[in-house]
């Protein structure tokens, strides 16, 4: 006789990390979905937005 557990469907998850930045010329906020980026120290990126290149630090 079989359980009432292994009659169950079993399902699966994961987890995304997304880092948002904010423009400090225009104001905009964009994300990038890379675990990566948050292990740069000195992030440099082009907003989107206005295209402006920066350097962004981490808001703790």
């Amino acid at each position: 006789m079989k359980s009432k557990n292994e009659n169950k469907e079993k399902g699966v998850y994961s987890v995304e990390e997304l880092n948002h930045f904010n423009c400090g010329t225009c104001k905009k906020w964009w994300s990038i979905g890379d675990p990566k980026v948050a292990k740069k120290k000195n992030q440099e990126w082009f907003c989107p937005w206005c295209g402006l290149q920066q350097t962004f630090k981490k808001v703790q």
